[in-house]
């Protein structure tokens, strides 16, 4: 678990890092190595602690990048108020039950 937050912080940084102000990037660089330096070892408190503080400085890249550019973020309802619907419109979805016959199958 830690690792993979670890790569997608990372990623995340490269990617977004100039929407953050220098004082929140610098916490979640320095939350990222203190994780990276106990991820490998016995401690699970300390592993745990250092997760939980990555995941809440990265907490701020998450709002820096959705402050950014919410049209991307987040669905945005159709316009007309209908659900979205699959561009078939004659199509009729049918529910069944089925049941496998095996034609070797002895009685």
């Amino acid at each position: 678990h830690a690792d993979s937050l670890i790569n997608q912080t990372e990623k995340n940084i490269k990617e977004h890092g100039d929407k953050l102000s220098d004082a929140d990037k610098n916490q979640i660089n320095l939350d990222l190595e203190e994780l990276k330096n106990v991820k490998d070892g016995e401690d699970i408190d300390a592993i745990k602690s250092k997760t939980e503080a990555l995941v809440q400085s990265s907490l701020r890249l998450g709002e820096a990048i959705y402050k950014q550019n919410p049209e991307e973020s987040a669905p945005q309802p159709d316009p007309s108020g209908s659900e979205p619907s699959s561009d078939k419109k004659d199509e009729k979805v049918v529910d069944a039950e089925f049941e496998e016959v095996d034609d070797n199958k002895k009685d």
